[in-house]
């Protein structure tokens, strides 16, 4: 929180910055070493209870960021995907992420939802109160042209995010934001990595999304 205050001094009023923050059930997971297991998922009082405590958390942390200085947040969940069954996620999941961020609606300018790992639970993009979804298009269905399809959130994704960024060039970059522009005719989209990107990204390869999407813009697209 102190971080995010000092940045906002920093970089005056008018930068956009937006704090990441992290789904309960993906809480519990990292606090358990990564996974959640059978047993906690079986016990629904354990669950609940222990589900209800991170939510707490999450709301108090996203809310003291948001007085700190934060426009708005980027909502995390690696959990919504294949690795667990839809409706566990939708019993232990759901209820929990939907009230974090109806907590966190109001005062935040922008809520992203990262839906992070393997065939993300996509439809989580319209029953979320959120205003852009991103995932790892680059890794796993959808592509973003079929997300497009899927719904009217704004798109956050279209670049790998692992090597491109550490050993890629200048034209693999534009390549790939001409390729997320092509996919969404230019419409409701944010291109980006899509997820973290590598601490060793090329800050010249960072100033080359930027214009390649300027040039795309030039040209219509």
């Amino acid at each position: 929180v102190d971080v995010v205050r000092k940045v906002r001094t920093a970089l005056g009023p008018d930068v956009p910055i937006v704090q990441t923050i992290f789904s309960p059930l993906t809480m519990a997971a990292k606090l358990a070493g990564g996974a959640v297991d059978d047993a906690f998922v079986a016990d629904d009082d354990l669950a609940t209870r222990v589900l209800a405590g991170l939510a707490d958390d999450v709301i108090a942390f996203g809310r003291a960021c948001l007085e700190a200085g934060a426009d708005g947040l980027y909502f995390a969940s690696q959990l919504a995907n294949s690795t667990i069954p839809a409706a566990t996620y939708n019993r232990l999941g759901v209820p929990h992420d939907l009230r974090v961020l109806e907590a966190l609606r109001t005062d935040s300018w922008l809520l992203i939802l990262h839906l992070h790992g393997p065939e993300p639970r996509f439809d989580l993009a319209d029953r979320y109160p959120v205003d852009v979804v991103s995932w790892e298009d680059r890794e796993t269905p959808p592509s973003m042209a079929d997300a497009r399809r899927r719904t009217d959130r704004v798109l956050m994704a279209g670049l790998s995010r692992g090597e491109l960024f550490t050993d890629g060039s200048a034209d693999d970059v534009a390549a790939q934001v001409r390729d997320a522009l092509a996919q969404t005719d230019g419409r409701g989209v944010i291109v980006a990595p899509g997820c973290v990107l590598p601490t060793a990204a090329s800050p010249q390869l960072l100033d080359a999304i930027l214009a390649a999407a300027r040039s795309a813009e030039v040209k219509g697209a």
